[in-house]
């Protein structure tokens, strides 16, 4: 398959390089926070707490969404699952008279909540050790290269086409943008008009007004009136063609996020059941 900058180009033609990368890193995050969990899990990857570490907090900045967090009940134990509990009751784990919030090696808590320094932070209680460590699974956010890939690391296969088409629709966005900001740099309609009869200043419609006010030379003035209402017309064109082409890859993009939610919602009981 070809890298995603061909495949880019191919749905919108040329992108600068960086675009591209910017684009197709941001699609990626965007259809993964999307995705449902069976499909997220295909782009998560484990953060260890004391294996081959003392890490015994894990700082949240630049990771995604926690999926699980797991802790060894026991020293050469099993892993248990933690539960998930509110920051405001994080100290409440310590306290062994509370049956609700106290945390032990085979009922272990975490929750997230900002450090000391401000940064948010994941806790595990009880406090991970060598010999009882925790694993923390959660998203990853790739980067991508578009000029040297074809496909995506640590990312489920069947929504790798998603990015590729957020990455031109935002590309379709960028150039119509582009061709709006020429609008009035094409027609110099910015206040600029020299009454000067020897002025090489005016463009566009103002060069039209200097030949009528400055040389009274209605045959010039026509002349570049048609040469402008050519090329209005092929300008229009071109923004009409991103337009209908940004509304169509939307729309396959829509549809397909759609169709991957869909395939993991959990069935509907029949009329009556």
């Amino acid at each position: 398959m070809a890298n995603f900058d061909v495949q880019i180009e191919a749905l919108v033609g040329s992108s600068t390089q960086t675009e591209m990368d910017d684009w197709m890193t941001e699609g990626a995050k965007e259809v993964i926070n999307i995705l449902p969990y069976q499909l997220k899990i295909k782009a998560s990857s484990i953060t260890n707490l004391y294996i081959s570490n003392t890490d015994t907090t894990l700082d949240m900045d630049g990771k995604g969404e926690i999926l699980h967090v797991t802790r060894e009940n026991a020293d050469s134990g099993y892993y248990t699952p933690c539960r998930e509990i509110p920051p405001s009751f994080g100290d409440l784990s310590n306290d062994s008279t509370n049956m609700m919030y106290y945390a032990t090696a085979t009922d272990p808590v975490y929750w997230i909540d900002t450090n000391s320094s401000g940064n948010p932070t994941l806790f595990v209680k009880p406090t991970p050790t060598a010999a009882q460590p925790a694993k923390i699974t959660h998203i990853t956010y790739p980067s991508i290269d578009a000029s040297a890939a074809s496909s995506i690391a640590n990312f489920p296969d069947e929504a790798e086409y998603l990015v590729v088409l957020y990455a031109s629709i935002k590309s379709l966005q960028n150039k119509m943008n582009e061709m709006h900001a020429l609008i009035p740099v094409n027609s110099d309609q910015d206040g600029t008009f020299t009454a000067s009869n020897t002025s090489g200043e005016n463009q566009g419609w103002e060069q039209v007004r200097h030949y009528i006010e400055n040389e009274e030379d209605s045959e010039l003035a026509r002349v570049n009136i048609q040469s402008l209402g050519a090329e209005m017309q092929q300008f229009m064109s071109e923004y009409d063609w991103y337009k209908g082409q940004q509304l169509k890859l939307q729309q396959d993009y829509d549809r397909g996020i759609q169709m991957l939610v869909a395939q993991y919602m959990p069935a509907q009981p029949a009329k009556g059941e």
